[in-house]
C-alpha cells in the first residue's frame, strides 16, 4: 500500500509555518521555495501545488502574524478581572517591546522595503480591521470605569492606530537614553491626553 497523502489543509498550514519561521530568521529575499519545501520535508514541486510563488504565500504569512497579535488583545478585551488601565498598560508594554526587536527582524526589513509597499499596506489594513474593534472595547470599558473621558471612542482609536503604525520606525533604530526617554514620555502624554486619562499613567517609564 502506498503512503497515505496528508490532508491538504494540514500540509498548507505546514508550508505557512515554515515560511513564517524562515522569513523571520533568514529574511524573505534570502529564503527560497526549496528552503521552505525542505523545512516541511517535501519536494520543491510540492510547494507549487498550494502556492504560485513566495509572494503568493505572503498573504497567509501575514494572517499568521496578525492572529498572534489579535489573540493577545482579544484575551485582554475579554478578561473580566482586569481594569481597562491594566489592559492598556499591557498593550503598551507589549507594543514597545515589539518595536524594539523589529530592528533585527528580517521580515520587518522586507515590509519596509520601498518595493514592498503593497504588502506593508495590506498588513496595516488587516491589522486595523482586527484590532480596532478590540481596542474600542477596552476604551469603552475605560469610560465606564471612569478612567477615560473620550467622546468618540472608535474614531479616536482609529487615529491612534495610525500613530502606532509609525512607531516601528521610531523605536527600531539605536538612540541615546535621553532620546528614548523623551520619545516615551511624549508617547505616554499623547495616549493619555487623547483618551482623556487623568491621574493615571501607562507605565512606560518604569
Amino acid at each position: 500500500m502506498g503512503r497515505k497523502a496528508k490532508d491538504p489543509e494540514i500540509r498548507k498550514k505546514e508550508f505557512v509555518e515554515a515560511a513564517v519561521e524562515l522569513f523571520q530568521t533568514k529574511g524573505f529575499e534570502r529564503t527560497s521555495v526549496t528552503d521552505i519545501a525542505r523545512k516541511v520535508g517535501v519536494s520543491h514541486g510540492a510547494f507549487f501545488y498550494y502556492y504560485k510563488s513566495k509572494e503568493d504565500i505572503m498573504s497567509d504569512v501575514i494572517t499568521v502574524l496578525l492572529e498572534g497579535n489579535s489573540k493577545f488583545v482579544l484575551e485582554l478585551a475579554e478578561n473580566e478581572k482586569m481594569t481597562a488601565m491594566e489592559k492598556l498598560r499591557a498593550i503598551m508594554a507589549r507594543s514597545i517591546d515589539s518595536y524594539k526587536t523589529m530592528a533585527s527582524d528580517p521580515l520587518t526589513e522586507y515590509f519596509h522595503s520601498p518595493s514592498n509597499v503593497a504588502f506593508h499596506k495590506d498588513y496595516s489594513k488587516r491589522s486595523r480591521e482586527l484590532l480596532v474593534p478590540l481596542f474600542v472595547r477596552i476604551a469603552e470599558q475605560g469610560v465606564r470605569e471612569g478612567y477615560c473621558e473620550v467622546k468618540y471612542p472608535r474614531e479616536t482609536i482609529e487615529y491612534l492606530t495610525y500613530v502606532f503604525e509609525g512607531l516601528d520606525d521610531t523605536f527600531s533604530v539605536p538612540q541615546s537614553n535621553d532620546e528614548y526617554y523623551r520619545k516615551i514620555t511624549a508617547l505616554e502624554l499623547l495616549v493619555t491626553r487623547t483618551l482623556g486619562i487623568k491621574d493615571q499613567d501607562l507605565g512606560l517609564l518604569y
